[in-house]
């Protein structure tokens, strides 16, 4: 958990820089592994009406499955986060004019966790469609081998005849 006291916050930035280890990441049937330490750098700033703003990142590799050859391969990235936070009796003003809206968090006490940020972040860090790369073949329908290691000897799926009505089907 990466907690920091609103007392440690003044006017000024304040960096937190740090090497945490994740072992996995299991979160609704999202499973990464991490195999290196995950770096994060994150730059808090706040205003005088309790308002902080957050930005900074969150890199390091993964190992990931490929979704077409089922082989493992390491996977690097670097994500950024911008989020405000404020007290949930605060009105929603914006605490700095970017380009992009800004995830707006409550909290309440005198800290802040950033740990779920950190969590989300790294969950959308992970690739919709992971691939080892852009242009792997992946299994082959009949054998299951990978086509990445050469061609198989299966013969072409024989067609079922009974879709030939399809093809024949013109769409206007």
């Amino acid at each position: 958990m990466i907690k920091i006291g609103l007392s440690e916050l003044s006017e000024n930035e304040v960096i937190i820089e740090k090497i945490i280890q994740i072992a996995t990441l299991d979160d609704k049937n999202i499973l990464a592994i991490f195999r290196d330490p995950i770096e994060i750098y994150l730059k808090f700033k706040k205003n005088s009406e309790d308002v902080v703003f957050l930005c900074g990142w969150v890199k390091g590799q993964m190992n990931l499955i490929c979704d077409r050859c089922l082989a493992s391969y390491s996977y690097s990235f670097k994500s950024f986060i911008e989020v405000q936070y404020q007290r949930p009796d605060k009105e929603n003003v914006p605490y700095e004019e970017t380009l992009f809206e800004i995830d707006t968090e409550y909290f309440t006490g005198d800290f802040l966790d950033v740990s779920d940020v950190i969590r989300q972040t790294l969950i959308l860090s992970i690739p919709i469609h992971a691939l080892c790369n852009e242009n792997c073949l992946g299994l082959c329908n009949s054998c299951g081998k990978s086509l990445k290691e050469g061609l198989c000897q299966c013969q072409e799926l024989k067609r079922d005849s009974r879709w030939d009505a399809l093809k024949k089907w013109k769409l206007d």
